[in-house]
Formats: C-alpha cells, structure tokens, sequence
C-alpha cells in the first residue's frame, strides 16, 4: 500500500469569513488568512501552526516525501491509499465516525478532503474535522503531499464552515513541481522493445566470447583455418 499512510495529523479552524490576506508560510507555501488569525510557529520549518485565540481554533500544515519508487501513479492508488487512513488512523480515534470523503484531480495536484466527526476525551468535547491532502509531484519523481487539518466543538462547526473551506481552497504549493502529479505511464511496446534490445545485447556478447576463443586457440590470436581438400 502507497505510503499516504505517513500522514501526520493536528488541529485547524477558521473564524467567521472576513477579507482574506495571502500569506507565505515558507517552503514555498501560501494560504489566504481571514482577520484574527496569526502564525505562532517558526515558518522555517514544518509542520507550520496559525490559530485564531479569539474562536480557540488551530490551522496546521504538514508535509510528507515519497520516493519515486512509492509514488501514487494514479487516482485508483490514490483513493486507495487514502481509505487506508480512513480505516486505520482515522476511524481509530476515540468515537469517530466518518461523514464524507471526496477526492479531486487538477492535473498539477490531486487530493482529497475527509469530514468527520471525534471526541476530545479530555476535554470531553465532540469535535468536527474537515481533514484536506494535496499531492503534488516534484522534479526528481518524487511526491509531496501537504496535509491541512481543521477541528472545531460541534456546536460551533457551522459558524466557521465556509472559513475553513476558504483557507483550504486557497493553499498553494509554489515550488519546484511537474504539470502532472502522477508520473507518466510506461508504454508496454516499450518494455517489449527495451527486453528485445536486451536479448540482441546478449546474443552479440555471447558470439563475441565465441570469436574470442576461437582466436586463441592457436595461441596467435588468428583464427585457425582447417582445409578441407583430400589429398
């Protein structure tokens, strides 16, 4: 299975919709923040926190590497993978129970965005979470996937919906990218040419080393002619 299973979680939530601020959050990151809301984290490094005190809400930004070999080749894997993390990570936390699941494809990037619902155990409070991936691929075949989490108390989720959606929408990696996050798919006919290729390689090798005994043979490193005529 894909490795989207490294996703790493934490909190975000938005206050009500306002004008909106791009704002770089480093690593070639941006995202348009609504009044009220401040990065209290170093944007040096990841994962990158904003919050908004006055609503008690988190924003956070997250980043995993696949190596080529691990890439997500296509939709199909990539939905998937990401039922894995529903099953095993998502639906593991205390009474959660998942609400919708989506996914999107914008050629560049594709994604999904997982709603669901949670209980703080500590604090004793049902949460809402709106949970968005998006995966880019990078120059060296790699993938980057950047993981955005939202939460809010239940009670207030609807207030802030359309924030939180807004500040997702808005993320952008501005890095060094491909036009196409899932890597390009290898024609058959060329494996079928590489593998003929192969097989022309060998059957020269192997008649060379052939030529190359009969060379030396004699110890002259000429070949050694037999006549054939009687005498």
């Amino acid at each position: 299975m894909r490795p989207v299973l490294s996703l790493v979680f934490m909190v975000c939530l938005a206050l009500a919709p306002g004008a909106a601020n791009s704002a770089s959050i480093g690593h070639g990151l941006s995202v348009d923040l609504p009044p009220g809301w401040e990065v209290i984290s170093d944007t040096l490094a990841l994962p990158v926190h904003i919050v908004n005190d006055a609503a008690n809400t988190q924003f956070s930004v997250f980043r995993s590497e696949f190596a080529a070999t691990d890439a997500v080749n296509n939709q199909a894997e990539l939905k998937n993978s990401v039922q894995k993390v529903i099953d095993e990570v998502i639906l593991a936390l205390p009474h959660a129970k998942l609400l919708t699941s989506t996914g999107f494809n914008q050629t560049y990037r594709a994604g999904f965005v997982l709603e669901f619902v949670s209980e703080d155990t500590i604090a004793k409070v049902t949460l809402r979470h709106r949970f968005e991936g998006v995966l880019y691929r990078l120059p060296d075949n790699r993938q980057a996937l950047f993981t955005l989490w939202a939460k809010a108390p239940i009670e207030s989720f609807a207030v802030v919906d359309s924030t939180i959606r807004q500040i997702q929408a808005s993320f952008e990696y501005r890095g060094p990218q491909e036009a196409s996050v899932f890597p390009p798919k290898i024609n058959p006919y060329i494996i079928v040419a590489i593998l003929m290729l192969l097989a022309i390689g060998l059957l020269y090798y192997t008649k060379s080393r052939r030529l190359q005994k009969s060379r030396s043979a004699d110890g002259s490193g000429h070949f050694r002619i037999e006549s054939s005529a009687r005498h």
